[in-house]
């Protein structure tokens, strides 16, 4: 129990250094400086600061991805939220997943450069992951079978592209973000379909082969 708080009031003083470090990145760059001056700010030292991001910036990087999951899943109300169709469920946890962050976007946009070099690409393929899995958990996803995985992947492509189309849209409350999301997600709704069709396509070829033969 005592081990459980400790933990506990770590992951709070984490959420506090990663929100106070993320005003710093725009203008000192994404860097362990940044952090520390972050950490300053609400009174924690260095020394804290190495031991509760033993990996520097890689850290830092992985628990503000925790924290956006953890704070996406106490926004939404989950009994209003089923109320809605999937897709639209799907559109609304993503829009409150970025939406978050809009103040931070300049920081956000040093965080996904860097996730694309080769150090991090790894790691940041495991965030998305979680990420995308939160958000499924979230719509009331049960799969267990192959769709757990297609449906997953599916939404890792449409999530990613619209976090980067995001990242630069200055329209009013990121409306040409959202129906960029619309269209993302019309688009993977038809792959069921397709899928049937070819499938349907493919049963029929051993009949056509041996007719022709």
């Amino acid at each position: 129990m005592e081990q459980k708080s400790m933990r506990d009031a770590d992951n709070i003083l984490m959420d506090r250094v990663v929100l106070a470090a993320l005003q710093n990145i725009p203008f000192d760059g994404l860097n362990m400086n940044s952090v520390c001056i972050g950490a300053k700010a609400i009174g924690c030292s260095v020394d804290q600061i190495n031991i509760l991001f033993p990996n520097g910036i890689r850290s830092f990087i992985s628990h503000w991805s925790t924290l956006a999951d953890r704070m996406l899943g106490k926004e939404v109300n989950c009994e209003e939220l089923m109320t809605l169709r999937v897709r639209d469920r799907i559109a609304l946890l993503v829009q409150l997943r970025l939406s978050r962050w809009y103040s931070n976007r300049d920081a956000i946009k040093s965080i996904v450069g860097l996730s694309y070099l080769p150090p991090f690409r790894e790691e940041s393929v495991i965030h998305l992951s979680k990420t995308i899995d939160t958000i499924w958990c979230l719509a009331g996803d049960k799969s267990v079978d192959f769709n757990f995985y297609s449906k997953r992947l599916l939404l890792g492509g449409v999530f990613s592209s619209t976090l980067l189309f995001w990242l630069e849209d200055n329209s009013q409350d990121s409306k040409d973000s959202w129906e960029f999301l619309d269209r993302r997600i019309s688009n993977i709704m038809c792959i069921p379909k397709i899928r049937g069709k070819v499938e349907g396509l493919i049963s029929k070829l051993p009949k056509v082969y041996g007719a022709r033969v």
